[in-house]
């Protein structure tokens, strides 16, 4: 009963994915991350996610699936619901029990920063960066100084 409330209260909303992007599993609201379309069903976190977020998630989703560490995005900016907000991504692969290994746990936490209505920051300088490509991260041409100076790094443990 306490793990339940402090899962809802104090954990972030977060999705569990598959390599591919198929989701498995959701937990707390992601209302303003995804959004199922209309048509026939598809499960993909890359189709339903809003504006801004499926090239960040599918950064995410790859490094974080061909790595044992945490890997986190900052300062991610979306449009959900038409509006521009900011979030923090972070993804780690699932290593035991072998029976949910390779599946990813992506975590969405939103940022205290402000956009107005172009998706620009009002109450600081944009310190804006060309888009990471998941295969710059998988063939190394992008090190370890320019992941951090483009927000995207990796940690050891981190918990929520």
């Amino acid at each position: 009963m306490l793990q339940r409330f402090a899962l809802d209260h104090f954990c972030p909303p977060l999705v569990v994915a598959n390599a591919q992007g198929d989701l498995v599993h959701v937990h707390g609201r992601t209302g303003d991350y995804f959004e199922l379309a209309q048509g026939q069903t598809r499960t993909g976190i890359l189709d339903m996610a809003h504006e801004g977020l499926p090239h960040e998630l599918a950064v995410i989703l790859r490094f974080a699936s061909a790595n044992d560490d945490e890997v986190t995005r900052e300062n991610v900016r979306g449009k959900p619901n038409g509006a521009y907000t900011i979030v923090h991504l972070s993804a780690k692969m699932v290593e035991f029990p072998a029976s949910v290994f390779g599946l990813v746990f992506i975590a969405f936490r939103p940022s205290e920063r402000n956009l107005d209505s172009a998706g620009d920051q009002i109450d600081s300088p944009v310190n804006a960066h060309a888009p990471v490509t998941d295969d710059q991260i998988i063939d190394g041409q992008i090190n370890e100084n320019e992941m951090l100076a483009r927000g995207l790094t990796t940690f050891e443990r981190r918990k929520c």
